[in-house]
């Protein structure tokens, strides 16, 4: 497959990773127009800022009183430092559920500072995406959703991230 470009992202004087990456733009007409080879796409993390769009439409930021950088935590795949774990959890206290309700499982945090520094097993806050799911909790508890409509591809906190907001399910 060939790439559109090359990206490289440095760090401290060394490249830290090499991402490859093509891109489509569809006009208004239908026109297709873009770089690089088209194959399987897999959005991964690079999805989560799509997957904060329901609450950030449903008021979940104001309701309980978040910031962006709470906003930033959930758009994002965190290292697991103290300053990331915070945000999460202040996400969790401000919504009213535990870490337990997490629809990810403990990772062990991907800074090595943080990994290192860690005192025993790694628990769902740790994972890397604990941040999107916190905010998912936020948007469940804002809606009167069961906390478990995070973790299902069917659920309604899904598919509010597909579904334009003027045809939203109930």
């Amino acid at each position: 497959m060939s790439a559109a470009g090359t990206v490289r992202v440095w760090r401290g004087g060394h490249v830290e990773s090499v991402h490859r990456f093509a891109w489509r733009l569809r006009e208004p007409d239908g026109t297709v127009r873009g770089g690089g080879d088209i194959g399987p796409v897999f959005l991964r993390s690079a999805a989560k800022p799509f997957q904060a769009l329901p609450a950030i439409r449903a008021g979940v930021l104001e309701r309980f009183k978040l910031t962006p950088r709470h906003l930033a935590v959930a758009c994002a795949s965190h290292g697991g430092d103290g300053q990331h774990l915070s945000r999460v959890a202040e996400i969790l206290l401000a919504c009213g559920v535990g870490e337990s309700a997490l629809g990810c499982g403990p990772l062990l945090p991907r800074d090595p500072s943080a990994a290192a520094a860690l005192k025993g097993r790694p628990h769902r806050i740790h994972h890397n995406c604990s941040g999107k799911h916190a905010l998912g909790l936020a948007l469940c508890v804002s809606e009167d959703w069961p906390s478990r409509a995070t973790s299902t591809p069917a659920t309604r906190s899904r598919r509010r991230c597909t579904t334009p907001s003027s045809k939203r399910p109930a």
